[in-house]
């Protein structure tokens, strides 16, 4: 991975963020959802600090192409990417993603309003959700992304995504007919031992 470094950002920290990091900041670690009030890497900035906020290139796997994007706590486990309307000038929110890496897993401070983070697991969801979820089997791009079942729970915009621990693909439970739809109450995806991995906010028009 190699990001992007405005031309007016000093060197990175890559250190893990605690409190006295954001001494300063007028927002703190929590809440996913506030993030989606900032409308500009400006902002960003000003908030928490040049040194935490980076530019990287985005990849979406399910379209083509790639794009700018601003990075908060770069290669950190509290990582937020910010999507931007206009690429150019970084300014007017699309949408913000939160996902799990191989070195910090599912160790984050953050959590949507609903209370899903990563690591959550399933009866967590279905209790957000009012009951069983689906979600699509692993294999292929739209791996893993849960369909919430209760209209209210999918009107909030919050899109998530679950992945297999490694020690349940150690036991054979990796689930790959593609583009196979998997109820979250059935024996399959119990044994699997499912977690978030990844949380998308998409800001509202």
């Amino acid at each position: 991975r190699n990001p992007v470094a405005r031309p007016d950002s000093p060197e990175l920290s890559k250190q893990n963020i605690n409190d006295s990091t954001l001494t300063n900041a007028k927002i703190s670690i929590g809440t996913l959802n506030d993030l989606l009030t900032f409308e500009s890497e400006e902002a960003l900035i000003t908030t928490f600090g040049a040194s935490n906020v980076a530019r990287d290139i985005y990849q979406n796997s399910e379209v083509e192409g790639t794009w700018p994007t601003s990075v908060l706590f770069l290669d950190t486990k509290n990582e937020v990417i910010f999507i931007w309307n206009d690429t150019v000038s970084f300014v007017g929110l699309s949408k913000i993603t939160h996902s799990a890496n191989s070195e910090h897993a599912y160790v984050s401070d953050w959590k949507t309003s609903e209370g899903i983070a990563l690591g959550t697991a399933i009866p967590e969801l279905e209790k957000i959700n009012g009951g069983p979820f689906i979600f699509y089997a692993f294999g292929w791009n739209f791996e893993g992304q849960v369909v919430w079942t209760n209209p209210e729970t999918h009107a909030r915009g919050v899109y998530v995504a679950l992945r297999i621990p490694e020690e349940s693909r150690s036991k054979g439970l990796h689930i790959n007919e593609v583009g196979e739809q998997i109820s979250s109450d059935s024996e399959q995806a119990m044994l699997a031992n499912l977690r978030v991995a990844y949380i998308e906010l998409r800001k509202k028009e």
